[in-house]
């Protein structure tokens, strides 16, 4: 989660899928072979841990479902093709040569395709705004793919000392966490609390379908993370705990708010 060098090691593990079999076809003894077979292995995992973690980040939500539908067509496609062409290349040129060139063919592949893979680690979410989000108790039950589609999808507010966020009663469209500075939560014009760095508000909106309940002003100069209504809510109602941690801070939240909202 948040880490930047997931294209690497996916290039890596894709070369260690044929470099193996160079080994083979050089020392064709039973230890290299089943050497060579762990290091597939081995460049498997890296395959599927960061290429799909990669894939994840780069693909919008509304598509994410077709664009694995058609990674998956696309493996399973190349497997037989993969089949096919084999026992052809190992009966024309020889298997040491067959194996030598299945060997060559994903290192090649890795190198020329160098450059735009190493893009893909550009859209890793920031790493200041991942731990953040990690400390706020409604999503700490999230996993970390969940964590990091939130991290990617928001967005930074800056708010002056004595600007107001939202007001009471206005409609609710994002979640906010504090990065820096304090905000001040007020409810009919009454003080109710502060809240500083790794804390959250404008949940109650998003999770009843309510305007706000309060009034949030800055005290200091404040730097805020803001996630979207959408994102906000299909992350935490979609996890037990995390849900059941929501619904315990807007309880303990509407205990202070005034009457009419403790019956919302």
């Amino acid at each position: 989660m948040g880490r930047r060098d997931l294209a690497a090691a996916f290039g890596i593990g894709v070369m260690l899928f044929g470099a193996p079999l160079i080994l083979v076809a050089g020392w064709s003894t039973v230890v290299v072979a089943l050497a060579a077979m762990a290091i597939i292995g081995a460049g498997n995992a890296l395959c599927d841990v960061s290429g799909v973690t990669l894939l994840q980040r780069a693909t919008p939500d509304a598509v994410r479902a077709r664009v694995f539908s058609v990674l998956e067509t696309v493996v399973l496609a190349s497997m037989a093709i993969g089949g096919l062409v084999a026992p052809l290349l190992a009966d024309a040129a020889g298997l040491r040569a067959a194996l030598v060139v299945g060997g060559l063919l994903p290192v090649v592949a890795v190198v020329a395709a160098w450059r735009p893979l190493r893009r893909l680690d550009l859209v890793a979410p920031p790493t200041a705004v991942l731990d953040l989000l990690r400390r706020v108790p409604l999503f700490a039950p999230l996993s970390a793919p969940v964590l990091e589609r939130l991290a990617l999808g928001a967005r930074e507010v800056q708010a002056p000392a004595g600007q107001v966020v939202f007001e009471q009663g206005a409609p609710g469209d994002s979640f906010y966490v504090i990065a820096d500075g304090e905000v001040e939560v007020s409810i009919d014009g009454r003080h109710v609390r502060r809240e500083s760095r790794g804390e959250g508000f404008g949940e109650i909106a998003l999770l009843r379908d309510t305007p706000r309940t309060a009034t949030i002003t800055a005290v200091t100069p404040s730097t805020l993370i803001a996630i979207d209504r959408e994102a906000f809510l299909s992350a935490v109602t979609g996890h037990p705990g995390s849900a059941e941690a929501a619904e315990g801070i807007v309880a303990a939240r509407l205990a202070h708010a005034r009457p009419a909202f403790a019956t919302i």
